[in-house]
């Protein structure tokens, strides 16, 4: 788990840093409010042929990575977090792109975070 959360911290990191100059200032018209941003539950694929069913584990895992993804770009004070939900339930990252806009402005999002985690083996 220690390996997990500094992949997450510099995962936080990296999205903090890049658009600093740009998206903090220009979303949040330069008053410093934090940015609207909606993070979307993060897809998984295991195309790895593992014998043994580990779904259940894995789907945990990445449920508390993006839970950890979400406290802690909203703890760092440059975003707030914006639930939105697809057709009735909560957006995914494999979800059609038109309708995360849609809610995604509907619930005021200005930024939408999306991802995957695609397990092609358990060599690693």
């Amino acid at each position: 788990m220690r390996g997990d959360l500094r992949f997450l911290g510099a995962l936080t990191a990296l999205f903090a840093a890049a658009p600093a100059p740009s998206v903090s200032a220009a979303a949040a018209g330069g008053s410093g409010e934090p940015v609207a941003l909606a993070v979307l539950d993060f897809d998984y694929v295991d195309t790895s042929g593992e014998p043994a069913d580990l779904a259940a584990i894995h789907n945990q895992r990445l449920g508390a990575f993006t839970s950890a993804l979400r406290r802690d770009l909203s703890a760092s004070g440059r975003c707030r977090i914006v639930s939105i939900a697809c057709g009735g339930a909560p957006c995914v990252s494999s979800a059609d792109p038109f309708e995360v806009q849609k809610a995604a402005r509907a619930a005021g999002a200005r930024f939408v975070l999306t991802g995957g985690v695609h397990k092609m083996s358990s060599l690693i």
